[in-house]
């Protein structure tokens, strides 16, 4: 019985080493075919999504899947050394983080058990796209743990090679 709780273990570890390099992107098959093949659509990109029109990433396929649930294909890309030293890590978003970010927004009932909200969210993304920033973020559908990214589409535009599909 203990060996295969320590095997268990041990899949489980490395399944999560494998997905550390990378970030998921969760959607239907046809838009997987496209996006593999030409990139993300900047028209495509919503104005009402959290943080704004860009591109929305998760650390593990697991969350990439709990934002979306009706996806049935998950993409893979490789994470870029840009993207890593250019982000704002608001996964455990503090108040005079978010105050030092956005000066003279009131916070009060915006960010709720660490999930920052949708009107918070958007004022956010325009300033990172204003820094030329991505966002590190706590799921909404996975708030005990998953994290996942926004690239502004101003940003992902900028630097297109920001992330890549793993072919």
């Amino acid at each position: 019985m203990n060996a295969r709780i320590f095997i268990m273990v041990i899949i489980v570890f490395i399944t999560s080493q494998v997905e550390a390099g990378f970030l998921f992107h969760a959607t239907d098959q046809q838009a997987s075919k496209r996006i593999a093949a030409r990139d993300f659509s900047a028209a495509k990109m919503k104005a009402k999504s959290r943080f704004g029109k860009g591109v929305y990433l998760a650390s593990s396929r697991k969350t990439a899947l709990a934002e979306k649930p009706v996806a049935d294909a998950v993409i893979r890309f490789n994470r870029s050394k840009y993207l890593s030293k250019s982000s704002l890590d608001l996964y455990r978003p503090s108040t005079q983080r978010l105050k030092g970010l956005c000066p003279n927004t009131s916070l009060q009932g915006k960010v709720k058990r660490g999930i920052i909200g949708p009107q918070l969210g958007r004022k956010l993304g325009r300033m990172a796209s204003r820094r030329d920033k991505a966002i590190i973020y706590r799921s909404v559908k996975q708030p005990n743990g998953g994290k996942a990214i926004f690239i502004p589409r101003h940003v992902y535009c900028r630097h297109p090679r920001i992330v890549r599909p793993v072919k």
